[in-house]
């Protein structure tokens, strides 16, 4: 309970010795000339594995945890939500909402030998870069 009472958050740490790991640049597109909109960014992952694996998807915006008053002026979180979906059948695996947060994490379990779309969305975003990390069990392709 005195744990509880003095954190509001507690990031657990899911690496695990012999996991594969890879990180991707993103950036978010401001969308509309009016300066936000865009319910997607500029990038997604395409993503399979060749046999069952876990894997755990993150998004992560460059600001340093704790510091928000050293942002630079005018900088602000976008609502960062992730979607994995079948490239095949546009199905949706998994989704996760994650709102105006530096870091945002998932996992699944992709199927061997079947492909994947990792779509970052931000349904009011503002032009800025993030990074894509994907972490799985076994080596997959993205």
């Amino acid at each position: 309970a005195d744990f509880v009472r003095g954190f509001a958050a507690a990031d657990i740490c899911h690496a695990r010795a012999g996991w594969h790991g890879r990180s991707f640049d993103a950036e978010f597109d401001a969308g509309a000339a009016s300066g936000g909109g865009s319910v997607g960014s500029r990038t997604a992952l395409r993503v399979c594995a060749r046999k069952t694996t876990e894997c755990w998807f993150m998004a992560i915006q460059p600001t340093e945890r704790g510091k928000k008053l050293k942002r630079p002026r005018g900088y602000y979180l976008n609502d960062l939500s992730l979607l994995l979906v079948a490239a095949d059948t546009g199905e949706t695996v998994d989704f996760m909402l994650g709102g105006a947060k530096r870091d945002l994490s998932m996992s699944a379990v992709l199927d061997a030998d079947r492909e994947y779309l990792l779509i970052p969305i931000s349904f009011k975003s503002s032009r800025g870069p993030f990074v894509l990390r994907v972490y799985a069990a076994d080596a997959v392709c993205a």
